[in-house]
């Protein structure tokens, strides 16, 4: 079937790009996972996740995070944000250490030295995962506090007001883009 763009701007005899044909570095697929549920922990835990399975072992995936964060109290130090494919740890930087394992986002200096405030965090990864296969992303946080108390971290909410009264629970996501490689 011939492809047809009319006088009035509307494309016929065309169902569907497919993905062969787009150009290198074009979006493939978008998956997104959206949450407001509320985290609290002073231990290691997810945050969130979502899976896609790449169409090509070329592809690359765009992990792309945003929420918010708080610290309750200043005691404790040393907790980070990790990303991880599937059970791997995803970073910054070419060799492992508590220093440099933080994938993205605030950490706990930040929240030490404004006890009780929330920070909104972003981050952005590009993965080049070499896989058709189905990929579970997610991200958590890991203390690495070898000592003492670890920190009350919390997801999902506007602050802590000093008083034990958590203001507004706000929402966070994650989206995953499959880009042609």
């Amino acid at each position: 079937m011939a492809v047809t763009i009319n006088g009035n701007g509307t494309v016929t005899g065309l169902s569907a790009l497919p993905a062969s044909a787009m150009p290198t570095g074009s979006v493939i697929q978008t998956v997104h996972n959206f949450s407001n549920t509320k985290i609290e922990s002073n231990d290691d835990f997810d945050i969130i996740s979502a899976s896609i399975t790449p169409s090509s072992t070329s592809s690359k995936i765009l992990f792309l995070y945003t929420g918010n964060v708080a610290q309750e109290g200043n005691s404790g130090l040393e907790w980070g944000f990790i990303a991880y494919r599937n059970s791997t740890a995803i970073r910054l930087g070419s060799s492992y250490s508590q220093a440099t394992f933080q994938a993205f986002g605030t950490d706990n200096v930040a929240a030490q030295n404004n006890s009780n405030g929330t920070y909104t965090i972003t981050g952005t990864l590009l993965d080049e995962p070499n896989t058709t296969s189905a990929i579970t992303y997610k991200l958590a946080v890991e203390q690495f506090y070898s000592s003492g108390t670890r920190p009350l971290v919390k997801i999902g909410e506007s602050g802590w007001d000093g008083t034990g009264t958590e203001q507004v629970t706000n929402g966070y996501s994650l989206t995953l883009m499959e880009i042609k490689g």
